[in-house]
């Protein structure tokens, strides 16, 4: 599926590399090396997936979750512990995933009209300001109901949500340092009615793949 719904409706601290002050001596010790990311997650993980690239990391692997029209669609997936805690948060260093890709997997379970079209998203806050800052949206069209869908695309062409407008790709307007602090998942339902899409049931994956260069 081609990524124009991106923009239809409705997302490890970089290293500074230094001396400390030398002492007297015979004790001055070379600072050590900066890790790499921990992404590699190994088979069995919540957040292991076949395919994988050795750079490329699951960050967010649900069970299956129920969204509901009290809460209006949206379910908090960092607070239910759906989100991959050992992911980096920096991506520009020394990775710049900004420049890689987002793979949403979409499992739809069940829904009251099981042909029910609609919008699955995600919502991101980064962490630098995420009052501010306005919102990361990863989405994909659910356009025949209950089924698998998936879809991938260029990270900074995804949807940025500020100050109530909608439909302009991400770019370089966020801060990929601190790419994400709070994670929600959210149903958007048109154009089929509330009474259509509420309660649903869904498993979502969210992959970030490392650019290939």
């Amino acid at each position: 599926m081609a990524h124009s719904h991106q923009l239809l409706v409705v997302g490890l601290v970089a290293f500074l590399h230094g001396c400390s002050g030398s002492s007297s001596g015979n004790d001055e010790r070379p600072l050590a090396a900066p890790s790499p990311p921990v992404v590699a997650a190994k088979a069995g993980s919540q957040f292991y997936v076949d395919g994988l690239g050795p750079k490329d990391f699951v960050l967010v692997a649900t069970d299956q979750i129920t969204h509901m029209a009290d809460q209006n669609g949206y379910f908090d997936v960092t607070r239910e512990g759906f989100v991959n805690h050992d992911a980096p948060t920096n991506w520009q260093s020394p990775v710049a995933y900004a420049d890689g890709e987002f793979e949403l997997r979409v499992e739809v379970l069940e829904l009251p009209k099981k042909d029910a079209e609609l919008y699955y998203t995600l919502t991101f806050t980064q962490g630098a300001d995420p009052e501010n800052n306005g919102f990361l949206r990863p989405a994909v069209h659910v356009d025949h109901g209950v089924g698998s869908y998936q879809d991938r695309w260029p990270i900074k062409d995804t949807e940025h949500s500020l100050d109530g407008s909608y439909g302009s790709a991400v770019g370089s307007n966020w801060t990929w340092d601190n790419a994400f602090h709070q994670i929600g998942c959210d149903l958007v339902c048109t154009p089929s009615t509330t009474e259509q899409c509420f309660p649903g049931k869904f498993r979502v994956t969210l992959i970030v793949r490392a650019p290939k260069n």
